[in-house]
């Protein structure tokens, strides 16, 4: 809901004052490009992506690469706002839930589209699995005149 409240007033020309309190950054798939090339990706760690000193712009803030073969995440926070532990209870159910999901999509046995996957971006999962059982629906009506 507050997406679309950003969205609207932004096309009326009016900013949204609010700053995001967590941040998401998927920085895409490094193992092809980086391990051919001139560089080649450091197996330690980079350390902070930003300084200790530095305004934050989120509270919480998640950046994720894939190296290797593996997906890597990296969460930065603001220490005044959260404790470690609570970061780490996070992080496992992040974990957790993304292992859940990958379980879900390798157990299953045909193709299944998401909104993200066409070009009806707006569409919500049940509008799409509406719009495929009428489909279906035409289909089944159309081999019956056959």
């Amino acid at each position: 809901m507050r997406v679309v409240k950003v969205r609207k007033a932004a096309a009326e020309g009016r900013t949204w004052k609010l700053k995001p309190e967590v941040s998401f950054n998927y920085l895409g798939q490094f193992d092809q490009d980086v391990e051919t090339g001139l560089f080649a990706g450091s197996r330690y760690g980079a350390g902070s992506l930003v300084s200790p000193n530095g305004e934050r712009t989120s509270t919480l803030s998640i950046n994720g690469m894939v190296l290797g073969g593996q997906l890597q995440l990296t969460i930065d926070y603001n220490g005044k706002a959260y404790e470690a532990d609570t970061i780490e209870e996070l992080a496992a159910g992040y974990k957790r839930h993304l292992e859940a999901i990958i379980e879900h999509c390798a157990d299953r046995r045909e193709t299944e589209k998401t909104p993200s996957d066409l070009s009806f971006k707006q569409l919500t999962i049940q509008e799409l699995e509406e719009f495929e059982e009428e489909m279906e629906w035409l289909t089944i009506l159309d081999s019956e005149r056959v």
